[in-house]
């Protein structure tokens, strides 16, 4: 019995490194697995986000564009038999549809505060100006970078982008919470607030009216 006890014993001397190294090398990989997977989700959101702000920053200048060409068209065309009016129109429609686009890509990527959603809705809102002023063939009158409404939407505009590019906060939201929270940013009732929002928030300060004299 003695020899088969030594003979277990020197046995199980030799397996036991074997079985730790096993058990170790599993760990290893087991860890390197979960390192790899999360790089490379985080990988996969960063190039998310950046392709969200380039977007973002390209519909925002499309919209400055727009403006700038509409009250140049105003100061000098006769508008109603102006044939640029229609182009302009179209390049306006196609940065609102964008910027819609871009807003659902937003609602079903992040977990979205109050504040987030009423600043993501009044963007769309005041994304219309444009569209809105060559309807009723008039200048869209922001001869100042204070102007208020104009200050609201560069605010809006500016929380939008830091959203996009400040790291996620908990989970993806679920189907349920995104439907809800798109639902919330293009509802009308942004169409009354968008104007005043940035200003009740405290976000800027809305420029006093200025007197002649």
């Amino acid at each position: 019995m003695v020899p088969i006890a030594a003979s277990f014993f020197e046995w199980f001397k030799a397996v036991v490194p074997l079985l730790a190294a096993g058990t170790a090398l599993a760990g290893a990989v087991l860890f390197t697995n979960r390192v790899s997977h999360r790089y490379e989700l985080r990988r996969k959101q960063r190039e998310f986000d950046l392709e969200t702000m380039r977007e973002l920053a390209t519909i925002y200048g499309q919209f400055f564009r727009s403006w700038k060409a509409w009250n140049a068209l105003c100061r000098y065309e006769h508008v109603d038999a102006a044939e640029g009016a229609w182009t302009l129109l179209n390049q306006t429609v196609e940065a609102e549809g964008r910027l819609e686009t871009l807003l659902l890509r937003i609602a079903c990527d992040r977990s979205l505060s109050k504040a987030d959603i009423n600043a993501l809705g009044a963007l769309r809102q005041a994304f219309k100006t444009v569209r809105l002023a060559i309807y009723h063939k008039t200048p869209l009158d922001w001869r100042s970078s204070d102007h208020g409404h104009y200050a609201a939407l560069k605010t809006y505009a500016a929380h939008t982008a830091a959203l996009v590019s400040a790291d996620r906060v908990g989970s993806a939201p679920d189907a349920q919470t995104a439907r809800a929270a798109f639902q919330q940013i293009t509802s009308n009732r942004h169409e009354g607030t968008w104007k005043t929002l940035a200003a009740d928030n405290g976000w800027i300060t809305m420029a006093r009216p200025r007197h002649d004299g």
